[in-house]
């Protein structure tokens, strides 16, 4: 602590203390969980501190437009799934200044490792505190956008989830887990109805939309 001010003393008050070095990346995977860029980053990585808080580091790239460059933490999921985690923050790790108003982080689903693939996605952005589904519909097609409608301040924790059934996936959210969950989108995505045999890429994924800055998201629960 510090006070600024020599005619002060101030008091910092903590609690519950521990430490401890995060696992690098290298050790992955993680109960089958990977990681890896999709499309050209300048980095990525992911650490974790047990097997339930995540964190998901990105430089450069944007989630966007009619191709990707994102870090992704995934695991392939088959049939119908729902995956859900918690969103607590996504911040500047490196290269100083300001959160880029594009900045991405949240849940996604991918058809490929690809940066062009089809997928369906629940993100969080600063920009007007947005929490919205994201979709390519086809490779190669321009990505569309559904807001929630909703201001949440990019530094509150909120819980996303998407569910897929055959062919509708949909994305919701809810500010707590005490309260019910909200629908934000729900579409059919013929081109990501694959057989149940074959597995969709599912997981976490981050993008700091400026190419000089780190960016990290972080999330816990994830199941």
């Amino acid at each position: 602590t510090s006070s600024q001010a020599s005619t002060q003393t101030v008091q910092g008050q903590f609690s519950s203390l521990k430490t401890g070095p995060l696992p690098a990346a290298a050790a992955f995977p993680v109960q089958g969980w990977q990681h890896q860029n999709v499309g050209t980053l300048t980095s990525g990585a992911v650490s974790w501190n047990d097997e339930d808080h995540w964190l998901v580091r990105s430089r450069g790239g944007q989630i966007w437009g009619t191709s990707d460059k994102l870090h992704f933490l995934y695991r392939g999921y088959t049939g119908d799934f729902r995956i859900e985690t918690r969103y607590e923050d996504l911040a500047v790790l490196e290269g100083g200044g300001n959160l880029n108003n594009w900045a991405r982080a949240g849940l996604m689903v991918r058809k490929s490792l690809q940066p062009d693939s089809e997928n369906f996605a629940v993100l969080r952005a600063k920009a007007g505190g947005r929490t919205r589904t994201q979709r390519r519909e086809a490779s190669g097609a321009n990505t569309q956008a559904t807001e929630s409608g909703v201001n949440i301040p990019i530094d509150e924790k909120v819980w996303l989830r998407i569910e897929r059934s055959g062919s509708t996936f949909s994305g919701y959210y809810r500010k707590d887990d005490q309260q019910d969950w909200t629908l934000i989108s729900s579409r059919s995505l013929a081109e990501l109805n694959v057989s149940d045999s074959t597995p969709l890429y599912v997981g976490l994924a981050t993008s700091s939309q400026a190419s000089t800055q780190t960016v990290q998201g972080q999330f816990s629960s994830l199941k």
